[in-house]
């Protein structure tokens, strides 16, 4: 491998970069994850056709691509030539997921826990490919010729798929005997999630009957206060027309004796 290979020419191949694109494209809602080399690696999603040639080819240096640069001590996220310093936990894998429909792009750091490194909104108007981009071609290189074969282990110890079955001291099997526990596993953590789906949608229930409950009992205690009112303002008024009827009453007896005790002059 210390030798330069030859290849026919393609144009799909990039001619002045080492970085590659994956052949199917994405559309939906995708995660995968990569490991680390010691020199780093640029994890990317990119459309089909960015260009091939020169320096603007590069992840994250078109308005095509959008790309994490992990080196070892740090994170940058590439975009349109524009660089942005992420801060974060290093770690020796990274994951991407993607939901095409929606806009979103994330970037996480993965070890016993997942950090949310960045994330990016967007728009995307085409299919995205998975981009990778090595410092360390020869050691890759090395790894996928030596295997000939992609995720043919699983690491029990590091709950994943890998290309490499040199794990000291981590439980492995081979891809086709983990994936019945593997989806045993995750159909109990879906089994799970129902649940407690299911747990909070009856807490929301019981939440909306209280408030409806208590809208209810505040509407009767208006009701009640406006009746409340109404008679007492009924009374009011039947209480002042009585006062004042009585008043007419003892004003006109008053006039009434008074002209009855005047007396009339003796005539000659």
């Amino acid at each position: 491998m210390d030798q330069p290979q030859s290849y026919s020419s393609h144009p799909d191949r990039f001619g002045d970069l080492f970085q590659v694109l994956s052949k199917e494209s994405l559309t939906g809602c995708c995660y995968w994850e990569v490991e680390k080399t010691e020199t780093g690696v640029h994890l990317a999603v990119a459309c089909k056709n960015i260009s091939r040639t020169g320096m603007e080819s590069r992840f994250g240096c078109n308005d095509k691509s959008w790309a994490l640069y992990c080196h070892q001590n740090a994170y940058y996220f590439w975009h349109n030539s524009i660089s942005t310093f992420i801060s974060g936990p290093v770690s020796s894998r990274v994951g991407v997921f993607l939901n095409h429909r929606a806009g979103f792009l994330s970037f996480y750091s993965v070890s016993e826990s997942m950090t949310l490194l960045h994330r990016v909104q967007t728009r995307f108007t085409q299919p995205l490919l998975v981009g990778l981009r090595f410092f360390n071609c020869k050691k890759m290189a090395s790894s996928y010729i030596k295997h000939d074969e992609v995720m043919k282990m699983f690491c029990r110890t590091d709950q994943n798929l890998c290309l490499l079955d040199e794990h000291k001291g981590h439980d492995t099997v081979s891809a086709a005997a983990g994936r019945p526990e593997r989806q045993r596993e995750l159909e109990e953590r879906r089994g799970n999630i129902q649940q407690r789906i299911q747990d909070r949608e009856k807490d929301v229930k019981l939440l909306l009957q209280e408030v409806e409950a208590i809208n209810h009992s505040a509407d009767k205690t208006v009701e009640d206060s406006e009746k409340i009112f109404t008679e007492l303002i009924r009374f009011l008024q039947e209480r002042s027309s009585e006062v004042k009827q009585q008043i007419r009453t003892f004003l006109l007896q008053g006039n009434s004796s008074t002209n009855c005790s005047t007396v009339q002059p003796e005539t000659k």
